[in-house]
This record gives C-alpha cells, structure tokens and sequence, in this order.
C-alpha cells in the first residue's frame, strides 16, 4: 500500500499529467501517445482503487488488531514469553531497515525504469537477441520500431527532468543512483542541462542509430552510447538496491 501502489500512483499521476497536457495541444501528439496514456493509466487507476478499497475495507487496522491479540495471548504464555517477545522485536526491526530500502525501489522502479522512454527504448535494445528465432527477431524488430516512431523528445525530456527531481522527495539519499553524483559534479545539478546533453548526444533516438543497432552494425559502438551507458549504471543502481534491503534481516 506504501511502497508499490504509492510510487505507481504519485510517480505515474505526475508523468501522466506531462503527456495528457501535451495530448490536448495537438492531435498528433494524442495519437502518438493515447495507447501509451490509457494503459500506463489503466495500472494507475487499478492501484488507487486497491489502496481505498484496504483503506475501507480496514485492513492495516485488523492486522494491528490481530497482532495486538497475539502479543496478548504471548504474554500469558510464561515458558517462552521473553522468547516470543524478543522475536516481536527482532521482527520490528528489520522490517523497519528495510521500510526506506523498499520504497526507494518502488519509487526507483516507476521513476526511472518505466517512465522515460529513452530509457525504456534502451532497456528493449539491450535486451535484444539477434540470435532468437526469425519470427521473434521480427516481432521484436516491429515493437522496438514502433516504441522510436511514436516518440517525442521534448516530451520524454520533460518527463526525464520532472523524474529526477521527484525520485528524492520520495527516497533517501543514501538510495541515490550515481546519476545524481554527476548530475551534481558536472552539471551543478542542473537537471535540465544534463537532460539536454544526454538526448543530443544519444543515437538511440536517431534513425541513424537506430537502423546501425536493429542492423547489428559491429562499428557501432552500443555500450559507449550516453543512453545505454545510462540505463547500464540504472540496473546496476536498482541491483544494489535489492541487494541492501536483504542485508538488514540477514545480520
């Protein structure tokens, strides 16, 4: 309820409110995007209607009640009441080391993962098998040419920059990706200057890039481009932030 749902319905209102508003401006650009906008807004809706239907339906309270009952019954149970009592402990604990690892990956996954469809289209190009069967090359040929065709730059810039500067109202900053480190270093954490180089100097975007990758073109040179390099040091970052809401428990 606090942590995916949370991060869907925040992270994906404020990226839909980008497209929608650039959706009533032109035609063209509703076309492009109203496929993209129901269904990202489909998940939205989905998600808001589970966390008021837990909300009505009582739910974190009768979980409350229920444990409030069993450390009742513990305390009556005098062989193995400090046994029990420390576990509540123990328990309480961890699940609070990991409260602000888990939101973070939440707000991670919806910020940076599935929002901008740079990143998206360079997740779907690393993840491309020129080896597969034909049918499936094909098939994966036509979705990757589709995603390029129906993209706006300036709108995905816009969306970039607004999902930056939303990912630390919602994280800690020891869940920050090293983008931020030279967002900061290089760019005086200008967001909107980092965005602009990155998009010009990415080919990912251009038909020229596009056709040496979807043509596996050995000169071009994939994991030297700003976009895949980006979404490289994104996995890694998302890596390790699985990995740090597992080592609290396991202490």
């Amino acid at each position: 309820m606090n942590t995916l749902n949370e991060a869907l319905i925040n992270i994906r209102g404020v990226k839909q409110a980008i497209w929608k508003r650039e959706m009533d401006k032109s035609s063209e650009i509703h076309i492009k995007y109203a496929s993209k906008y129901n269904e990202s807004s489909n998940y939205w809706k989905n998600s808001i209607g589970m966390n008021r239907s837990i909300r009505k339906l009582h739910v974190l309270e009768r979980k409350q009640e229920t444990e409030a009952h069993l450390r009742n019954w513990i305390r009556q149970q005098p062989a193995n009441k400090n046994e029990y009592l420390r576990l509540f402990t123990e328990l309480e604990l961890a699940y609070r080391n990991r409260e602000a690892g888990k939101r973070a990956i939440a707000y991670f996954m919806e910020s940076f993962l599935n929002s901008s469809e740079l990143v998206q289209l360079s997740l779907e190009i690393l993840n491309f098998d020129f080896e597969d069967e034909p049918r499936l090359v094909e098939m994966r040929l036509k979705q990757t040419l589709e995603k390029h065709d129906n993209l706006d730059l300036d709108i995905d810039k816009e969306v970039f920059i607004t999902m930056l500067e939303e990912y630390p109202k919602h994280a800690e900053e020891d869940f920050y990706p090293s983008i931020y480190t030279t967002i900061g270093k290089e760019y005086d954490n200008n967001y909107r200057a980092y965005t602009e180089e990155l998009f010009s100097s990415t080919k990912i975007t251009t038909p020229e890039g596009l056709r040496l990758i979807l043509e596996n073109d050995t000169t071009f040179q994939l994991f030297e481009d700003p976009g895949i390099s980006l979404v490289l040091d994104l996995l890694v970052a998302f890596y390790d932030l699985n990995q740090s809401i597992k080592e609290p428990s396991e202490k």
